[in-house]
């Protein structure tokens, strides 16, 4: 009997210890949007000619009646200059997940990743052809352009 009392108490320490990881994987993941999206992302689009740098500037990240966020920014190639866009946020399989279409169209689509990284894709349409690009992001101080 002794036994299966100490194999029952392992295996209680076992769930707890599991539990008390998956709660803070789980609060991770689902980081108030509010609050870590706001800033400058500085980021590369991979496989394009020059220039391949970008800038995500959120300047808000609000509740959206029925569910969701909207964040309001610029994307463009300096932090200082950018196209203004309504970004969409929400919740996905546990995922922060940012959709927008840039000045020409192309949409957008990233994925939080931490609290200062944002991953995803952009489609390219060129000549009747879509092209997935890679799109890489991390958060960063703004740095101000030379006049």
């Amino acid at each position: 009997m002794k036994k299966t009392t100490g194999r029952s108490l392992y295996v209680l320490l076992f769930l707890a210890l599991f539990f008390i990881g998956f709660t803070t994987v789980t609060a991770w993941a689902q980081a108030d949007p509010t609050k870590v999206l706001v800033g400058a992302w500085e980021g590369w689009v991979e496989g394009i000619p020059q220039p391949q740098e970008r800038w995500l500037v959120i300047s808000s990240v609000k509740p959206k009646e029925g569910g969701g966020w909207i964040a309001d920014g610029r994307y463009g190639y300096t932090a200082e200059k950018g196209a203004r866009h309504q970004i969409e946020v929400s919740t996905q399989g546990g995922d922060t997940i940012l959709e927008f279409s840039s000045a020409d169209k192309n949409p957008v689509r990233l994925k939080l990743v931490g609290d200062n990284k944002l991953e995803g894709t952009a489609n390219f349409v060129t000549s009747g052809r879509t092209t997935n690009r890679s799109v890489k992001f991390e958060k960063k101080p703004i740095k101000s352009e030379s006049k």
